[in-house]
């Protein structure tokens, strides 16, 4: 196909930088938690494994578990600040350190971070703890970075 020069604009709209809305798999994703792309498919998905890279954070809940997948968008943050739970005590000696996804011992928790990394993909930088129990890191520079193996 041959295009001319725009006599109209082609914008369809602009997504935000900050913020995508992208197809995703038949599953449930809850507001707030950690997404992958499933890129041999295209689709948002919060199963991590070594070939999905980290997207960023949902940004709402979306079910289409019912669906199939690319029935529903959700829309995801791949920048910001956002508070993650972790099974570590958190302290203070944290900030300044990589986040990584907890694989854990069930193939991953959508919810949780840690700061050491083991097998486990990078997802920001603790910028604050809360308590013992929860960290705050900045996403910004990791949301799309590559496959989902650890550095």
């Amino acid at each position: 196909m041959t295009y001319a020069v725009a006599t109209v604009s082609p914008m369809k709209g602009r997504q935000g930088s900050d913020k995508l809305s992208m197809k995703m798999d038949a599953v449930k994703l809850v507001q707030e938690t950690l997404v992958t792309l499933d890129a041999s498919a295209g689709y948002v998905t919060g199963a991590i494994t070594a070939s999905r890279p980290f997207i960023g954070v949902a940004a709402e809940t979306v079910d289409n578990s019912a669906g199939s997948a690319g029935d529903k968008r959700i829309d995801v943050w791949v920048t910001g600040v956002f508070y993650f739970k972790t099974d570590e005590t958190a302290a203070q000696t944290d900030v300044g350190k990589i986040a990584y996804w907890d694989t854990g011992s069930n193939g991953g928790n959508d919810q949780c971070v840690i700061a050491d990394p083991g097998v486990a993909m990078e997802i920001g930088r603790i910028v604050a703890i809360e308590g013992t129990t929860g960290r705050w890191v900045r996403i910004d520079g990791y949301a799309f970075r590559g496959d989902g193996s650890a550095s």
